[in-house]
């Protein structure tokens, strides 16, 4: 979770790149416990901020995998 945070204040410091690794650090930790929805939350926010970035099918393929 603390990862998560993290990675949200970077992201509203538009510190991007920052906001990634750390959002990507918190999907690694909970994909380790399996934590099914902490592992969603953290591919939306990854998702999001990939549109963010214009990177359009990025995004939603990582949006999409909250699905499965």
């Amino acid at each position: 979770m603390l990862s998560n945070n993290i990675g949200s204040i970077y992201e509203q410091l538009n510190e991007d790149e920052k906001a990634l690794h750390y959002y990507q650090k918190s999907l690694d930790n909970k994909i380790k416990l399996n934590d099914l929805r902490a592992i969603s939350t953290s591919l939306l926010n990854i998702g999001r901020l990939n549109v963010k970035q214009k990177k359009y099918t990025l995004g939603i393929d990582n949006c999409l995998k909250t699905l499965e």
